[in-house]
C-alpha cells in the first residue's frame, strides 16, 4: 500500500484522476482519489450497522466486489452490443 501511495505522490504533477473502488472512502487512498464508487459492504475494519451475516466479513465483501464487476462486464458488454 505504501508503495501505491508513494508511486500517487509522485503522479500528482500529471492531470490524471485517481478512480477507486472501496468499501472505506476514508481511507489513505479514499482521501486521495478525485472519483470513488463506495461499496456499501461491511469488511472487518468497517462493519455497517445492524447488518449480521453469518458469512466471513471479508468473503462478504469480496463477493460484493465480484457482484460489482460482473454488473460492470454485463454493462459494457450490453453497450458494446456483443
Amino acid at each position: 500500500m505504501q508503495k501505491l501511495l508513494d508511486i500517487w505522490d509522485f503522479q500528482t504533477l500529471s492531470p490524471i484522476l485517481l478512480k477507486i473502488i472501496t468499501g472505506n472512502p476514508e481511507s489513505r487512498m479514499g482521501k486521495l482519489a478525485d472519483i470513488i464508487v463506495e461499496i456499501k459492504a461491511p469488511s472487518k475494519t468497517k462493519p455497517l450497522k445492524g447488518f449480521k451475516s453469518i458469512q466471513p466479513m471479508t468473503t462478504l465483501n469480496e463477493q460484493c466486489l465480484g457482484i460489482f464487476f460482473d454488473a460492470v462486464v454485463l454493462h459494457t458488454n450490453i453497450k458494446q452490443d456483443f
